[in-house]
């Protein structure tokens, strides 16, 4: 059961990876896009002008610069909730090894008194048959 839980929130940890991955390639993919030359027209009607070719000339512009805000916080969460599930099964793993050393304690001792059980048995034997030759 506990294997399952621990196997669950590996899966979950897995797929947030793959999450912040996607989000990550998103976020490269769009700073790539507005670093692209951009065609700005000039004020005085004179040719197009690109970002490369002026650099006083901002690359992005206030939507894409709203993406990406957005974009990042979304991977904010997204490491956040990796995190978290990264820390809930670590302690998920301490736990099932906490319980895993309990259940071999207690299956020590349970061997332990099945030995004590049988050593019972045999003196009861014994006594059963020395009562029998003596009546």
């Amino acid at each position: 059961m506990l294997q399952d839980l621990l196997s669950d929130r590996h899966k979950r940890v897995v797929e947030h990876e793959m999450e912040i991955q996607g989000l990550l390639q998103s976020v490269n993919s769009r700073k790539q896009e507005s670093q692209g030359p951009v065609q700005i027209p000039s004020r005085d009607d004179s040719p197009l002008l690109t970002a490369k070719e002026d650099a006083s000339i901002p690359r992005s512009t206030l939507g894409d610069l709203n993406t990406m805000a957005g974009l990042e916080k979304e991977l904010s969460n997204a490491k956040e909730k990796l995190e978290l599930t990264a820390k809930n099964e670590r302690e998920s793993q301490l736990e099932l090894s906490a319980l895993q050393s309990m259940m071999a304690v207690q299956e020590e001792e349970l061997q332990v008194r099945e030995e004590e059980l049988q050593d019972l048995q045999i003196q009861l034997i014994i006594l059963k048959t020395y009562h029998l030759w003596n009546a």
